[in-house]
């Protein structure tokens, strides 16, 4: 009847022309993209053992003792990211809760410190972190170490923390030891190897920190006298689906309760009963450990009600005239299974009893309850109680008062972390600016001081203190993008309402990923010549190293946020050149300009993986400019290699600098299927048995530098400003800080191409270099002998270095060892000009292959030479030069040939008609004969005019490493193009090191630099390598090959040589090909509303150098900016893994290195960069992932009832018209409103609005 009335008569008067029913087949918008429903997104935290935030060194003044939950010492600490006493691995930051007097919070009531004048708009923030940790729940021996459970071979020990952290891993893996996660000493039910009577309570938790603040009318922090009235969640209201202190409503009436600030020394009580009367801060310092402050409340009670207050419970029984006295029960309010009572307490008018955790005790107590006025008549009394807050440096193991920081309510853990207090400088303070307060919310069963903590499962809503648990507001702090603050309102995000936030987690493991090995790493001889990992061995001869790597920490939690939720996640990572920018009260300057803080990014659900795409299977390398591979201090395009281990050691300096991949490395056996090998060793000349090759192979993304155009050594790049194109070198603008980058609205141009006239404007740039982003492809040809071990081989070896294009594969480049296309493979002579007696460059020298004995310098060559039968007809390819036999003539022996360059492109160089005489040679650059800088030779062996055949030998020289391409004469030798595909020399390892001019020869390395965009460099288009095209890849990558398996997901002791070497497995050739190049805009953004305490005031980290002129404490502005953001995304072939090193550093992340002793290391090391292996069959991400479930459904809502009386009537009648016809993100918009959940209120509503329209909620 209600709902007939409704439509036909009440809503026909208060309809809009705006709510009009919507037309046949408009349904409204569909599933909201932001919903969890549609992405299940989740977002990994990785923690480790008591790493949480706090001063990691604080000490219990009572006790002397560590704390088990870490207090902030600095104000700021709980709200800036970067600050030292932030949580130390990840967590996650929130947009804060706001609660408005003149908006709903009308219990609010403030009295400005010092001078007393009361608050026009109070107000008050909710700061929220959260985080994962194995927590340290309780030091039960009272020592002030964290005493944990080891795993051994032969039982459990108990060891300190500290101890197991300094025991290096490879002795635990020796040893056979583990930490046990878990210990749950207290608990009789604890099952075996969890109860170890003498090891510390601790165990696997969630944590989240709440923050409630004082603000004033403009939303600025203050400081408030005591007697100001705020709202802390003191109750647990069991109608909620939050567990613990959900409520601001003490006794559970309706109506909000606010509790009034006080101290001991405000209310004359010595409510610890440690015989002084403490003021909220005796000393006038911040965050020392002394703070307190006691919250109040008083209320009517009637006979029978009972009060909440924190962590106990208070029940009016009886009241009394004769004496004005009341008969009270005081229980603990922690929940579990027993409960501590006082039953019957008199209490007189005016007089006050104390209590701990519900029990009556004559120390450390925390409540009390006094009776303020007792009617016998109407069985009604005026109470007040109140909970003492302090020793926020506590151990709760050993500390008397411990109960003042830590305490539980509905089997919740909470301990106080600050209690900022003041004024500061004076002594005696009663004033009080916030309180920090984490919920501890463990895994595992936990039970201490007699209580079993609730344990949080996996898709069990995380408990949240209010205002977070119910419908609220928040200012949006967490930005995904930067602005210059012009004043403090700037600094303050707009306002925003929420519903009740619903955090669950959906996995807790390890990430296997992120321990492994690498094996063969190239161990050169100390003795022999540099060498970073053993700087004190004598080894007679090079051998292999092995890299057991493992980044910490690799525990996580994998969280699933709401998808309205915008949140800043900070990672226990460093990134070197991530840029953090701090704006404080001046408009035109920040305050502050750092580089190589954490890594950092804002998360959203729906934004996607940040490495590896479930939904293709592809996995990012982050890049930047210039920052690959080679030593960064050679001033030249493509960075040689100036130590021997630089391109196998992927922690080594000179590895590349921003993110990159290494492969398992093909291996080509004379005895199985590559008879071409043919070594003699260096010195003794003997022939190696079973000679064999090995090629490694690395892949990394930059915004590469093709040539030096001004040969100036500089980079010098395009800059687009407000008025136009500017060249600056690379340095001027890495140099010049983001912020003013961001004032000056500049931005570099990524991509120059200025000697191609069909370059678009703005990318042809003449005065700039050629420059753009590319994929970059490096491999490495390596001698080695019968048990594939690291040699030098004497000139005159052969072996197989791809020098020709094969135009029936699918690959670019040099694909193929088949130098005329007869189907065979060829290999190449190790020659060099000493040994050949050419002065192939035309330098006026015969070079050795090492002149001055010194590996790696830049002085090295080497010259590649074959020889080959001709038929008349007949074309060779060998590098970047093709030869073709036209004619052989007798009286005299000569061949005429025609001899062009290999590069491809549109056009060619040719020498035609090339006449030479048998026994001669000829020198060409590029496919033409020159004087000068000249790199090829053809030279004729034999020729048979019977027959038109000739034994015809080319050789191809490689040297100057260390070239400026742009400047250097002979940079040819460095740089060259086949088929479009521009290669470069980065190392060439020959010896003997020590001995002048030798002509033994190790291994060279090459790069292929692959231009995304169009690039032209000496005349010649590179080929453009685009989305999903093959990569090219040089034989034997190109072709059916074998690789050893290098890369390990496991680690092992090697016992000998042979155990540092991968097992041999076939594999088909290696496709690989990019999907995209894009920016990460994640990484980019604002954190705002960062206390700015006044450093005249008290300590500060950010003024760390003077006393700040501000007056009071205000908001700073973070701008985070983390680097390298661009990337590519890469798909790989399965069947192998690939190891992922990356730009960023772990501070924990252990390194260890093995070599010829399998007892001991040669190196351990910590605070290497994050790495780990990757298999692309399996698409997950190492930080957002796809939830494996359905989140749960938000809290129940009473639909309809929008002023929350608990009836659906009139009034909720009149916010339903004014919310008819709005969507989400409209600012009329209320989700009470929308009965179906479909993000628009519509006729739809309106009918289930009608149908319970006069009903009451459930």
């Amino acid at each position: 009847m209600i709902a007939a009335m409704m439509v036909t008569t009440i809503f026909t008067v208060a309809l809009t022309p705006t709510m009009a029913q919507p037309s046949d087949g408009d349904t409204g918008p569909g599933p909201l993209l932001g919903s969890s429903d549609v992405c299940k997104d989740s977002i990994r935290l990785y923690g480790t053992f008591g790493e949480g935030a706090g001063n990691q060194s604080a000490v219990d003044p009572e006790t002397g003792l560590q704390p088990e939950n870490k207090p902030y010492t600095d104000p700021e600490a709980p709200f800036f990211p970067q600050h030292p006493q932030a949580p130390v691995k990840d967590f996650m930051t929130f947009d804060p809760a706001i609660m408005d007097h003149n908006q709903g919070y009308d219990e609010l009531d403030f009295y400005l410190c010092e001078s007393g004048l009361q608050v026009q708009r109070p107000q008050e923030k909710v700061f929220k972190r959260m985080w994962y940790e194995k927590e340290w729940f309780k030091d039960r021996d009272r020592d002030g170490d964290w005493d944990v459970v080891i795993q051994t071979p032969t039982g459990l020990e108990v060891r300190t923390l500290d101890e197991w952290n300094a025991k290096p891993e490879w002795e635990k893996v020796r040893d056979r030891e583990s930490i046990v996660e878990w210990n749950n000493p207290e608990d009789p039910a604890a099952p075996a190897g969890h109860d170890v009577w003498d090891a510390d309570a601790y165990g696997p938790a969630i944590v989240q920190e709440f923050t409630y603040m004082t603000v004033d009318d403009w939303r600025m922090p203050i400081m408030v006298e005591n007697g100001s009235k705020l709202l802390i969640p003191m109750a647990h209201d069991p109608a909620s689906p939050y567990r613990g202190l959900n409520s601001f409503d003490a006794d559970l009436d309706g109506e909000r309760d606010v509790v009034a600030v006080e101290s001991e020394a405000t209310l004359g009580m010595d409510i610890d009963q440690d015989g002084i009367i403490e003021s909220m801060n005796p000393d006038g310092i911040p965050l020392n450990g002394n703070e307190t402050v006691v919250f109040t409340l008083r209320k009517y009670m009637n006979a029978g009600d009972t009060l909440q207050f924190f962590d106990h419970k208070v029940t009016l029984k009886e009241v009394f005239s004769a004496a004005d006295n009341a008969i009270f029960d005081v229980c603990d309010n922690e929940g579990g299974g027993s409960t501590n009572c006082e039953v019957d307490v008199p209490i007189a008018e005016g007089n006050y009893v104390l209590f701990y955790r519900g029990a009556m005790r004559n120390e450390g107590t925390t409540f009390y309850v006094k009776l303020i006025q007792a009617d016998s008549g109407d069985e009604k009394a005026i109470v007040e109680v109140g909970r003492m807050f302090g020793q926020t440096h506590a151990n709760i193991g050993a500390n008397l008062y411990w109960n003042q920081k830590a305490f539980i309510v509905d089997e919740v853990l909470y301990s106080v972390a600050a209690i900022m207090t003041g004024p500061i400088g004076e002594e005696n303070g009663d004033c009080f600016k916030y309180i920090t307060i984490r919920e501890k919310l463990p895994k595992l069963p936990i039970k201490i001081y007699g209580k079993h903590l609730e344990v949080w499962d996996i898709g069990e809503m995380l408990p949240e203190m209010a205002p977070f648990c119910e419908p609220h507001e928040v200012l949006v702090d967490v930005l995904p993008y930067q602005f210059i603050p012009q004043d403090q309102q700037d600094k303050i995000g707009e306002k925003e309402p929420r519903p009740p936030l619903n955090i669950t987690y959906d996995e807790e493991d390890i990430e296997e990923r992120f321990t492994g090995s690498l094996l063969e790493i190239l161990d050169e001889p100390y003795k022999l010549g540099p060498n970073r990992m053993v700087d004190s061995l004598e080894l007679d001869d090079e051998q292999w190293m092995v890299e057991w790597f493992h980044t910490y920490p690799e525990q996580y939690t994998n969280f699933i946020i709401p998808p309205q939720e915008r949140v800043l996640v900070t990672l226990s990572w460093r990134a070197c050149e991530a840029e953090t920018t701090i704006w404080d009260s001046d408009p035109y300057e920040p305050i502050d300009t750092k580089s190589g803080d954490r890594l950092k990014f804002w998360y959203e659900d729906c934004t996607g993986h940040l490495y590896v795409n479930e939904s293709d299977s592809s996995i990012r390398l982050y890049g930047t400019f210039g920052e690959g591979a080679g030593d960064q201090s050679i001033p030249c395009e493509n960075k040689p290699y100036t130590d021997p281990e630089a391109p196998f050691f992927p922690q080594h300096p000179q590895a590349p600098v921003k993110d990159f991949m290494t492969f398992n490395p093909a291996i080509m056996d004379h005895n199985q299927g590559y008879d071409e090998l043919d070594y003699y060793l260096c010195e003794d000349g003997l022939q190696v048995q079973r000679p064999q090759e090995k090629v490694f192979k690395r892949m990394w993304y930059e915004k590469e530098w093709f040539k030096d155009r001004d040969r100036d050594g500089d980079w010098d790049v395009v800059i687009q400003t407000p008025t136009g194109l500017e060249v600056r070198t690379l340095d001027e603008w890495n140099a010049k800080p983001e912020w003013e980058k961001v004032r000056d609205r500049e931005s570099i141009v990524e991509w120059n191409n200025p000697e191609d006239p069909a370059a678009p404007e703005g990318h042809n740039v003449w005065n700039a270099d050629t420059y753009g982003p590319a994929v970059v492809q490096e491999f490495t040809y390596m001698t080695v002998d019968d048990w594939r071990m690291p040699i030098m081989v004497d000139a005159g070896s052969k072996l197989l270095i791809p020098m020709a294009h094969d135009p029936a594969s699918p690959y670019r480049g040099l694909n193929s060892f088949d130098a005329d296309g007869d189907g065979a493979r060829d290999a190449v002579r190790v020659e060099s000009e000493n040994t050949l007696g050419m002065d192939i460059d035309q330098d006026g020298v015969n070079e050795s292959m090492n002149p001055d004995g010194i590996a790696l310098n830049g002085d090295e060559t080497v010259v590649f030479t074959l020889r080959k039968y001709m038929n008349e007809g007949d074309t060779l390819q060998f590098f970047d030069h093709k030869v073709t036999l036209k004619e052989v003539f007798s009286y005299p022996d000569v061949a005429i040939l025609d001899v062009c360059d290999n590069e491809g492109g549109s056009s060619t160089n040719c020498e035609q008609d090339v006449t030479i005489a048998e026994g001669n040679y000829v020198l060409f650059y590029r496919g033409a004969m020159r004087n000068e800088g000249t790199t090829f030779y053809v030279k004729l062996i034999q020729a048979d005019a019977n027959d038109n055949k000739a034994i015809v030998e080319v050789g191809r020289m490689f040297g100057q490493t260390h070239a400026n391409i742009g400047a250097n004469l002979y940079w040819n030798q460095k740089a060259f193009i086949v088929d479009g595909v521009l290669y470069s020399v980065a190392a060439i390892m020959t010896g003997p090191i020590g001995t002048y001019d030798g002509d033994c020869f190790k291994y060279i390395t090459i790069r292929e630099k692959l231009p995304k965009f169009p690039i032209k460099i000496y005349g010649k288009h590179l080929d453009v390598l685009e989305p999903y095209e093959l990569i090219p890849e040089p034989a034997p990558f190109s072709e059916d090959h074998e690789v050893l398996v290098d890369v390990l997901p496991y680690q092992f002791i090697p016992q000998d040589q042979q155990d540092k070497i991968g097992d041999k497995i076939a594999r088909p050739p290696l496709e690989i090909w990019y999907t995209e190049e894009s920016i990460e805009p994640r990484f980019t953004g604002s954190l705002l509303e960062i206390l700015d305490e006044p450093e005249c005031l008290g300590p500060n980290f950010i003024h760390n150098d003077y006393c700040s002129s501000l007056l009071s404490e205000q908001w700073m502005v973070e701008w985070f900016h983390t680097y390298p953001e661009q990337y590519t995304a890469f798909v790989l072939p399965e069947g192998e893994l690939y190891l992922m090193t990356l730009a960023w550093f772990a501070p924990e992340a252990e390194t260890t290195i093995w070599d010829s002793d399998p007892y001991e290391p040669i190196v351990t090391k910590s605070g290497d960069r994050a790495k780990f292996w990757y298999d692309p069959a399996d698409p997950t991400d190492i930080y957002v992932t796809k939830t494996t479930q359905t989140p749960p459904p938000p809290p129940p809502t009473c639909k309809g009832d929008f002023n929350d009386d608990g009836v659906i009537n009139f009034d909720d009648f009149v916010e339903f018209a004014g919310a008819y016809g709005s969507s989400s993100g409209d600012p009329n918009y209320n989700a009470l409103g929308d009965f179906n959940d479909d993000g628009v209120i519509n006729f739809d509503d309106f009918v289930e609005f009608a149908g319970v329209y006069g009903t009451s909620c459930p």
